[in-house]
């Protein structure tokens, strides 16, 4: 843990020093897995397929998380078998092995016109794998180690949804070949693992985190009456691509006035009005992993008295929550704190009838406080494993109140690294007090500018 926060130190001290994760990362997360299975099972995963977004114009490519934590491969067109000990059969010449890595063949005309493709060598090598082929060749040596497998773990995507062609063609492999294997979700498995982040995945965490801070920072400083939603989230995402990050981890949120109660609101369209409240929910990605802040803005640069006790409410149930965080806590139970303390809150301003009816304040507090963040913006998490949190365990904390009827929408969401003996959070760079915020809206930001 010591190396951990040392290597939190020099991140927020020097922004640009990253130590990227090493092929030996994804080597040992494969192992990691191995452990957890049984001689019988087989892990099947594809990397994500190529999404069409009109014509002949595909949508920028982003790869599956599952399949990026355990191989480290950014291209589509990419397969991976794993077993708990060698009995994988591809070449009858050869003693079987425990992992095969399907990639595609390098291309010279796709190459000239997308930029160079990985490769076999440069797979085995980067990446630590002893045996790459070509996935021209998955569907046969797939046949041939279904025959003596009981479980086969692919990733079912989507909550839950089944209709992906691999799952299919699995089905149809086992119902034409008589085959008696059971095919579930590796989500069983790789809730385990991705709870717990490595040092190197922290450094790229908090790469993110302090982009999307920064970002932030510039937000408040050019927001203003008069402005479109669509002008900040401009600002944002400029910040983001400009100190390095690949892209959002999510659809930027800009919600002002009536916007800032909808949760997961996109349109982005509105024209601001001075006295709205403006609530940002964004989160840049850095390397594959992703940020998740949200703070909220009074347009003018001032919060009225109604606004700032509200927003004080929100503020107390968020910091009430974060200083409860240490190994052996629940989700369950900082969220009961952060819910108690704003329904209070919603009591003494008249909202509900008692002060501890937490029932009836999630009418205006209307979701929990948490979720895992990691590769996705909702990580993968086993709560069935994980009754209670463990060190390098990250988190949001993420009280909310929203009150439609008053165009106010607060929610205030930081991102929590769970220490050996308490926490820490790596999204301290964004202000969040009233007067923090009012202090740095006093200043000029790059929104403010007019392009000539």
């Amino acid at each position: 843990m010591k190396k951990i926060r040392i290597c939190c130190l020099l991140i927020l001290l020097f922004p640009s020093l990253i130590f990227p994760q090493t092929g030996q990362d994804f080597k040992n997360r494969r192992n990691n897995l191995k452990k957890l299975l049984k001689d019988n099972e087989l892990i099947f995963l594809k990397s994500n397929p190529v999404k069409n977004r009109n014509s002949d114009i595909d949508y920028k490519y982003r790869q599956d998380s599952n399949f990026y934590y355990l191989t480290g491969i950014t291209e589509p067109n990419s397969f991976l078998l794993i077993t708990k000990k060698a009995v994988l059969k591809y070449d009858s010449n050869l003693q079987p092995v425990d992992e095969i890595l399907f990639i595609q063949e390098r291309n010279p005309y796709i190459e000239k016109v997308t930029g160079k493709m990985l490769g076999f060598e440069e797979a085995m090598k980067n990446y630590k794998f002893n045996i790459v082929l070509s996935n021209k060749k998955l569907n046969d040596i797939l046949l041939q180690n279904l025959k003596n497998i009981g479980t086969v773990y692919i990733n079912i995507a989507g909550r839950g949804k089944t209709t992906d062609s691999y799952y299919q063609l699995l089905k149809k492999i086992k119902e034409e070949n008589s085959l008696k294997f059971d095919i579930k979700n590796i989500s069983k498995f790789l809730g385990i693992l991705r709870a717990i982040k490595s040092p190197s995945e922290l450094e790229c965490m908090q790469k993110a985190i302090n982009i999307t801070a920064t970002a932030i920072r510039e937000a408040m400083r050019s927001a203003e009456p008069g402005m479109y939603e669509y002008e900040l989230e401009a600002v944002i995402e400029y910040v983001f691509r400009k100190m390095g990050a690949q892209r959002w981890g999510f659809p930027s949120i800009i919600g002002s006035g009536p916007n800032s109660c909808i949760l997961h609101y996109q349109k982005n369209n509105r024209k601001i009005e001075d006295g709205d409240l403006i609530l940002f929910d964004v989160g840049a990605e850095y390397n594959m992993y992703s940020a998740d802040i949200s703070r909220t803005i009074p347009a003018n640069g001032k919060f009225s008295d109604r606004q700032k006790r509200i927003y004080n409410i929100v503020l107390k149930a968020n910091e009430e929550a974060i200083k409860a965080v240490k190994p052996g806590i629940t989700f369950t139970e900082l969220n009961k704190i952060a819910q108690g303390i704003m329904a209070k809150g919603l009591y003494e301003l008249g909202f509900i009838d008692k002060p501890d009816n937490i029932k009836a304040a999630s009418k205006y507090t209307r979701h929990g406080i948490s979720h895992s963040l990691g590769l996705d913006t909702h990580d993968a998490f086993s709560y069935g494993e994980f009754k209670t949190l463990k060190p390098s365990m990250v988190f949001t904390i993420e009280p909310g109140i929203y009150i439609p009827e008053e165009k106010i929408g607060i929610r205030i969401e930081d991102d929590i690294l769970v220490t050996e003996d308490g926490y820490k959070v790596l999204s301290a760079l964004a202000p969040k007090t009233v007067e923090e915020i009012e202090k740095l809206m006093t200043e000029k930001g790059i929104g403010n500018y007019k392009i000539k």
